[in-house]
C-alpha cells in the first residue's frame, strides 16, 4: 500500500497484490477535519481491475485500520 495524496477532502491509495494494482480514494481526511471519527468513509476505485463492492470496503476498511495506528 502507497500513500498517493492527501488534501483536505480526500485521500488516495495505490494497492498493489498478486494480481494487479488498483488506486482507490476515500473521504476519510474530510471527516477526521471535521471531527466526524465516528462516520465510515465512503471509498471508491479510480484505477485498475474492478473489484465487487464488498472487496472494495474490506480493502478500505484494512487500510483505514492501519492507518489508525500509525
Amino acid at each position: 500500500m502507497e500513500l498517493l495524496s492527501v488534501d483536505d477532502r480526500m485521500e488516495r491509495y495505490q494497492v498493489r497484490g498478486r494480481n494487479g494494482t488498483i488506486v482507490i480514494e476515500s473521504n476519510w481526511s474530510l471527516f477526521r477535519a471535521r471531527s466526524l471519527k465516528h462516520r465510515p468513509p465512503n471509498w471508491r476505485q479510480i484505477e485498475g481491475k474492478p473489484l465487487v463492492d464488498h472487496a472494495l470496503q474490506v480493502v478500505g476498511s484494512t487500510i483505514q485500520q492501519y492507518m489508525e495506528k500509525k
